[in-house]
């Protein structure tokens, strides 16, 4: 033992905490891309075991599971029965969170499911009941909540340090070829603008009383959908917030995202922007600002937010702790996407209960 260093701990940051004997058993359900992050991201993992990846895409699972030295399952019944995790990540197309994170929960097995944590309300009701009722851990995905400028612009709010906030606005744009994947099971609300509305009700402490929106649809009205959103929401602490969406942005942007954050308080601001990220790369393909933040693989190994969540997750279940992010934050946030969308619908405030 290490002078000062406790045998079989580790450094949380905070506190030595003990280091399990035994790797955690994780699993990951949908192993599309961003499914396949999760799945890299815990094989890289030294308290993680990814005992296994489902996709009802046969080729797909079997092609994730080969690279990451997993077993490929076809669907979450056999996957519980012989993997038998103590972890799942269920990162589905959006409509297929609700009976892949129920019976994950009824199994007795902990829940990490991509945000929206459903379709509608009655449905992330499901899965919250179903985690309540057999005791397991449950967390919806809000990835911005790990995002170190965000973490921070949190900490610098709540000491007090701009006065009392008056006005927040985000925006949140990507490319069209994402728009065209999403559309299919998803739409703009739930599926982006989400993650603002639920980074708002964290930052700023105080929840939203009405909404307004508007949509406007030319690139993707053939697919049946929106192609941007702005919408505006009037908090009970007599705050407001603009938002605004898109997601047909040309593929050829040297960026994959664009969004950011502003607060404005009475004393101060702060501003937050992911265009560019520090590093611009010139070569013969072009012009791009790599991705830094949120999902990125750099030397071999995934980093940034995404995988400082899914490690805050897996501290969760060894440790026994309270996800920061609960079911009831992805029911509310869900609450307000479909909000704005029934405003959009019928062209009209809507005051939340």
């Amino acid at each position: 033992m290490v002078q000062g260093v406790p045998e079989g701990a580790e450094w949380s940051g905070v506190e030595w905490i003990p280091v399990p004997s035994k790797r955690l058993p994780v699993a990951v359900v949908g192993v599309g891309a961003f499914g396949e992050f999760h799945a890299r991201a815990y094989s890289e993992d030294d308290r993680v075991e990814l005992v296994g990846v489902a996709d009802t895409n046969w080729k797909r699972a079997r092609q994730v599971a080969g690279a990451l030295g997993c077993r490929p399952y076809r669907d979450v019944a056999t996957l519980l029965k012989r993997g038998k995790p103590e972890l799942v990540s269920v990162a589905t197309p959006d409509d297929q969170h609700r009976p892949v994170a129920v019976t994950c929960a009824e199994a007795g097995v902990n829940v990490l499911v991509e945000k929206p944590i459903a379709m509608t309300v009655e449905e992330g009701r499901e899965i919250v009941r179903a985690a309540r009722k057999r005791g397991v851990k449950l967390m919806v995905d809000f990835v911005l909540r790990f995002d170190s400028r965000y973490q921070k612009a949190k900490e610098v709010i709540s000491q007090g340090k701009i006065g009392e906030i008056l006005l927040m606005s985000s925006w949140r744009d990507v490319g069209v070829e994402m728009g065209r994947r999403a559309i299919r099971f998803s739409e703009l609300c739930r599926q982006t603008l989400i993650h603002d509305i639920d980074i708002m009700r964290w930052i700023g402490g105080s929840e939203a009383k009405t909404v307004y929106g508007r949509a406007a649809s030319k690139v993707l009205l053939k697919d049946g959908g929106d192609d941007a959103v702005v919408a505006i929401m009037e908090f009970k602490d007599g705050s407001i917030a603009s938002l605004e969406s898109n997601w047909v942005l040309p593929e050829k942007r040297p960026t994959i995202l664009d969004s950011g954050l502003k607060v404005v308080g009475t004393e101060g601001s702060v501003d937050i922007s992911s265009k560019n990220q520090g590093i611009e790369v010139t070569d013969s393909e072009g012009h791009a600002f790599p991705d830094l933040t949120y999902f990125p693989v750099v030397s071999g190994r995934t980093v940034g937010a995404l995988r400082e969540s899914l490690r805050h997750m897996v501290e969760c279940v060894i440790h026994d702790r309270t996800p920061v992010v609960s079911g009831d934050d992805g029911l509310k946030a869900l609450g307000l996407a479909l909000s704005i969308r029934r405003s959009i619908s019928e062209n009209r405030v809507v005051r939340l209960r």
